[in-house]
């Protein structure tokens, strides 16, 4: 009758093979997770309770516990428990929040007890729960105004993301992820000349930075949005003038890095997000570095239950296609092949200023102004003298040629020949239809031949000058095809072509110009907007590895590869172009490899820990 209950509810009794196991007294209990990964609702776990090999009847007390944290209570969630048959029993329960758990069982032998995570696969039995690792620092650094500046204007762009992430929304974060990159970008020459260190660190903040931008889930954006917040605070740490007017804040539950920076003293917890915003406690700023390491003697060996727990995952070395994703700050310009400057060829006076400030739109053909000039009456006044001999007369002729290079039109002259007469008062024509950008007279002003009086720019079509940094600039060609983006039009995206590259790269910013032309038939582009400039350059087949698994050790990279036994062994290698994913991998690795590709830090730390260890060891053992 049991089964068939368990049949009819859709609930079938699983394989135990692999199942979690922990001993209450003389009783064993064997637990499997159903989802596995558990999530916040509709939970179960399946037991098998024996003392011995004979099954317990009496049915358990099943619990899951978050320890009190601060001023937040301890939290239960009891589990209804349903028997199954043969010392089997299914538990259900529901979590009223995400994070960290314990999970006990209590049997007439005793308690068992297991700690599980929502989202994270797996029971953690006691004996596998690892210590926390030790916050590492870096030693002081007074790192000059080149790179504080932007550093800020970054931390500051960080805590934009924060604010959406605490509430639970990533749109924004694309924009905010490349602003972050774009400000590290300015301070990472002079960082890495001050201390290099403090350089491996910001490009580490640039990478986690742009890869929030280009999260395609919270989860994700979380996740990366922590190991920027754990690359900054390790800066701060160098240099605390950073943390000025700042606050450093950790969350208890996350299974990221917990720490974050917030400008506002009132606690908002991105980790958590609305479900508990008020999580967590004002923290040091302390970080946990990166650390080098080279062949085997800073392997490290670490059981499927530490990887479990600090999220330590892998990722085969892999061959396949690669592409280049190339990101530059534009800017909307006038496209100066289209501006018309309005230039009388003889000298006079502004009668009726038609057209009377900048930005005014004009058509083509529309009067800008009525001009009176002594020259050009007397112009046409031989002209008619000339024609009244004959419209073929040589001096007819001479004069209506004198006349259109004075700036009249075929259609003007014909008129004035019709009428017969000279006139005092000649209407200028604007020669295209677009945004007066500069005037230089006012109504009764003077002028002379030769000086411009109006600059007329159309926006039918403008330019898009995006700076490239120059470590892209070899990715970037005439022709190339970029997709932009603007803040002022969200959702919309453009398309458009490379056809220049200045033969230059600036000094002060060290990027090369890279011109797109845009058709702007609705006349939304305007000059002066900011654009989100994104080249996608496939380079066909690579051996590549994940970027997350590689670590920046001074001028080295640095990845951990599984050995034998479980061993995670340190060893450098030599990447080249970087995708949107994934580094070139040039020589270190072979095709098949596998690397650390989540936790690559933590490991990294348990290296240096063993590494330290095993020197202090080599003494003379007195100390």
């Amino acid at each position: 009758m049991i089964a068939m209950f368990l049949w009819a509810c859709g609930q079938q009794p699983p394989s135990f093979d692999g199942a979690a196991i922990a001993s209450a007294g003389d009783v064993t209990v064997r637990a499997v997770l159903d989802p596995d990964p558990p999530g916040t609702a509709g939970n179960h776990v399946w037991l098998d309770v024996r003392r011995g090999d004979s099954p317990v009847t009496e049915p358990p007390v099943v619990d899951a516990i978050m320890p009190q944290m601060g001023a937040m209570p301890e939290m239960h969630a009891r589990a209804d428990v349903q028997p199954a048959g043969d010392g089997l029993w299914l538990a259900s329960f529901d979590l009223p929040m995400g994070g960290g758990w314990t999970l006990d069982v209590d049997t007439p032998g005793g308690r068992a007890s297991w700690a599980f995570t929502v989202g994270s696969r797996g029971l953690v039995g006691e004996q596998d729960r690892p210590a926390p690792p030790t916050p590492v620092d870096l030693p002081d650094t007074e790192l000059p105004d080149a790179v504080l500046a932007p550093l800020r204007e970054a931390v500051a762009a960080a805590d934009q993301a924060r604010a959406l992430l605490a509430k639970d929304r990533t749109d924004g974060l694309a924009a905010i992820g490349g602003e972050i990159g774009d400000r590290i970008d300015l301070a990472l020459p002079s960082a890495r000349e001050a201390d290099a260190r403090v350089g491996e660190w910001l490009a580490l903040a640039r990478t986690e930075a742009r890869a929030m931008g280009r999260a395609s889930d919270l989860a994700g954006a979380r996740a990366h949005y922590a190991e920027l917040n754990r690359a900054l605070i390790a800066v701060a740490s160098a240099e605390p003038r950073l943390t000025r007017d700042l606050h450093v804040f950790s969350c208890p539950m996350t299974s990221t890095f917990p720490k974050w920076i917030q400008a506002d003293a009132a606690m908002d917890n991105p980790y958590m997000g609305r479900a508990m915003p008020g999580c967590g406690s004002e923290s040091e700023w302390t970080s946990l570095g990166p650390t080098p390491g080279a062949g085997d003697e800073g392997a490290v060996t670490i059981d499927a239950g530490r990887r479990q727990q600090f999220g330590i995952r892998t990722g085969p070395v892999e061959r396949r296609s690669l592409t280049v994703d190339v990101r530059a700050l534009g800017e909307i310009r006038w496209d100066e092949t289209r501006i018309e400057d309005i230039v009388p060829t003889v000298g006079g006076f502004i009668r009726d200023l038609r057209v009377d400030e900048t930005g005014q739109q004009v058509r083509k053909g529309q009067v800008l102004f009525v001009l009176y000039s002594p020259e050009l009456f007397a112009a046409e006044q031989e002209f008619l003298l000339a024609r009244a001999r004959g419209a073929d007369d040589p001096l007819a002729r001479a004069g209506r040629r004198r006349l259109e290079l004075l700036g009249l039109t075929s259609r003007q002259i014909d008129e004035l020949a019709a009428a017969g007469e000279p006139d005092t008062e000649t209407p200028i024509l604007s020669p295209v239809t677009g945004y007066v950008v500069e005037k230089d007279v006012v109504e009764g002003s003077a002028f002379a031949a030769g000086q411009r009086v109006f600059r007329i720019a159309p926006l039918s079509e403008v330019w898009v000058e995006a700076q490239v940094y120059s470590q892209d600039v070899p990715y970037v060609s005439k022709g190339a095809v970029a997709a932009i983006t603007l803040p002022n039009l969200p959702g919309e995206s453009f398309e458009a072509r490379v056809d220049l590259l200045q033969p230059n790269v600036g000094a002060a910013e060290h990027t090369r110009t890279a011109r797109l032309r845009l058709k702007n038939v609705d006349e939304r582009l305007l000059p002066g907007m900011y654009a989100d400039v994104r080249f996608e350059v496939p380079l066909g087949e690579r051996l590549v590895v994940p970027d997350s698994a590689v670590l920046y050790v001074g001028e080295r990279r640095l990845v951990f590869v599984e050995g034998d036994g479980g061993r995670l062994i340190p060893r450098t290698i030599e990447v080249g172009a970087r995708g949107q994913d994934a580094f070139e991998v040039r020589s270190g690795l072979r095709e098949g490899e596998t690397v650390v590709t989540s936790g690559t830090f933590l490991v990294a730390a348990e290296s240096r820990m063993r590494a330290a260890t095993e020197l202090w060891e080599a003494g003379d053992g007195s100390r």
